[in-house]
């Protein structure tokens, strides 16, 4: 439905009053996100991933607060489920004593199965989403390189440069409202819902296995130069030059990859 999943709601009826109730669930929110780095580290061991996942996931894919997008999400998830296109709950759900209970099997853990993107451009638009900053951390060799991938991933970076350059690194929240309706906002959604979204380590990591990723695929670009070098070398007799030039540049990439560090 392109609308966020509900999960559960704290509710009452109308006319209740909550006295100090409000202010003390406000104040236990704010409280568990200031803490989130602590709880990751306790119970990512528990869940089989790294503690810099759980914390993503604590702090950018879950969200706390029900706004109007949120119920109408809950809406249209009632919608459907009216109109046979979910699972609703029947008599045959409930125990003598009133209590629902799954009709199927619950999903183990808390979280998905991690998924890898499927390319290379996957890969590095995952993880420069899910850490913006690091794009300051590479060369105009670098950018233009991601910025002329083929649609739907090179006009993403190329609004990723645009933002970090009128807003500064922001959360990936941020990063999805702006993106909407944005040609490349449905590559964007799908990368960042993959539960391995942002690495598998921590931030020291995500930018070393970033730094990587974008060398290789600098090396793959260089080598297409190469072959075009090649076909007009036949016409242009400065392109063997550039061949060279070029072979040179990829040479000295490869190098700096094996390179122990």
């Amino acid at each position: 439905t392109g609308l966020p999943m509900v999960f559960a709601v704290w509710a009452v009826r109308p006319g209740v009053e909550l006295g100090a109730a409000e202010a003390a669930f406000h104040k236990a929110k704010a409280f568990g996100l200031s803490r989130a780095g602590a709880i990751a580290a306790r119970e990512a061991p528990a869940l089989g991933v790294s503690p810099a996942y759980c914390r993503r996931y604590f702090q950018n894919i879950i969200r706390y607060d029900l706004g109007p997008r949120e119920l109408a999400g809950l809406w249209q998830a009632q919608n459907l489920r009216s109109a046979g296109h979910g699972p609703a709950r029947k008599a045959t759900d409930a125990t003598p004593a009133g209590r629902w209970v799954r009709s199927t099997p619950a999903r183990s853990g808390l979280m998905p199965g991690r998924q890898q993107p499927a390319s290379r451009a996957d890969h590095a638009a995952r993880l420069m989403l899910g850490h913006p900053a690091s794009w300051d951390f590479f060369s105009a060799e670098d950018h233009a390189m991601l910025c002329a991938l083929p649609p739907p991933h090179g006009p993403l970076f190329v609004w990723m440069e645009q933002q970090l350059h009128d807003h500064g690194a922001q959360p990936w929240g941020a990063m999805r409202e702006g993106l909407r309706g944005h040609a490349s906002e449905e590559l964007a959604q799908r990368l960042m819902s993959m539960s391995d979204m942002a690495g598998s380590g921590e931030t020291s990591d995500s930018s070393s296995e970033l730094r990587n990723l974008i060398t290789r695929m600098l090396m793959d670009h260089l080598k297409q130069l190469e072959t075009q070098a090649i076909a007009e070398s036949r016409t242009d007799p400065d392109a063997l030059r550039r061949y060279r030039s070029l072979q040179a540049r990829r040479l000295e990439l490869e190098a700096a990859l094996q390179k122990p560090h």
